[in-house]
């Protein structure tokens, strides 16, 4: 009688990835990253135990989009208040915040639970500039070339 080997979370060790965004799309960025954050690649990882993978974003304000998606393309907040919601284009997003629209395109392609919502807290760094905090931990470098990287 064949045995299930029961994968522990001690077994599972993090890996760091980093991601150049610059001059790439956002949707080839986001899709990478939710697959990296998702650990979909590591064959130790069950369904039950929290992914380890750490992603690294860096030069989220020179992301590659068109002029015509930068006015039409619009991001809302609501606040919950009476006359609350905000609403903003892309353009004025990457002007303020460029971080939040990668965190926004990934957060659209993981799951929609508590897991989902503390994978994105927990194991996602977005930078607009190149320099980031976690240049100690040896990250792999993730090139987004076309047909390049699949998982």
């Amino acid at each position: 009688m064949f045995k299930t080997k029961i994968t522990k979370s001690k077994e599972v060790t993090p890996k760091w990835y980093l991601i150049d965004a610059k001059g790439r799309r956002l949707g080839k960025i986001a899709s990478i990253a939710s697959q990296l954050l998702l650990d979909k690649a590591n064959p130790v990882m069950r369904d039950y135990l929290m992914p380890q993978a750490k992603v690294v974003i860096i030069n989220a304000s020179q992301i590659d989009h068109t002029e015509k998606k930068a006015i039409s393309k619009l991001y809302t907040n609501y606040s919950g208040f009476p006359g609350g919601l905000k609403i903003s284009t892309m353009g004025e997003l990457m002007a303020k915040f460029p971080e939040r629209v990668i965190e926004h395109a990934i957060s659209g392609m993981l799951p929609k639970t508590k897991r989902g919502k503390q994978i994105m807290s927990e194991n996602l760094y977005v930078y607009p500039a190149a320099e980031h905090a976690h240049s100690g931990q040896q990250a792999e470098f993730i090139s987004i070339d076309v047909n390049a990287y699949k998982i």
